[in-house]
C-alpha cells in the first residue's frame, strides 16, 4: 500500500465505480425479479387450470343443454294457442271493521 493521501478527486472516481456497479446490481436485480415473478404466475395459473378442470369437465354439456332449455322455451312463448288472457278481475273491496 503506499501511503499517499486519498484526495477528493479519488474518492470521486471510486464512488463512482460503485454507483455504475450498483446500477448494474439493480437492473440485473430486477430482471431476475421479473423473471421469477412469471415464473411464479405460470405456476399460479398451471395450478389453477388443474382445479378448474374438474368444474368445466363437468359443466361441460351446460350450455347445449341450456340452447336447448331456451329454444323449446322460445318456442312455447312465441304459440299463442298456448296462452288464454286471463279474466279481468274486479278491485277488491276494503273490509268495514266489525261492530261487536
Amino acid at each position: 500500500m503506499s501511503d499517499a493521501p486519498v484526495t477528493k478527486r479519488d474518492l470521486d472516481q471510486a464512488m463512482g465505480e460503485l454507483r455504475g456497479e450498483m446500477a448494474t446490481m439493480k437492473t440485473d436485480l430486477i430482471r431476475e425479479i421479473g423473471q421469477a415473478a412469471s415464473q411464479v404466475a405460470n405456476v399460479m395459473m398451471e395450478h389453477i387450470q388443474t382445479l378448474i378442470s374438474v368444474v368445466d369437465e363437468k359443466y361441460q354439456d351446460l350450455p347445449p343443454h341450456h340452447a336447448k332449455l331456451r329454444a323449446d322455451f322460445d318456442a312455447h312463448t312465441a304459440d299463442r294457442r298456448l296462452h288464454t288472457r286471463l279474466p279481468t278481475t274486479s278491485p277488491k273491496r276494503t273490509r268495514r271493521p266489525r261492530s261487536r
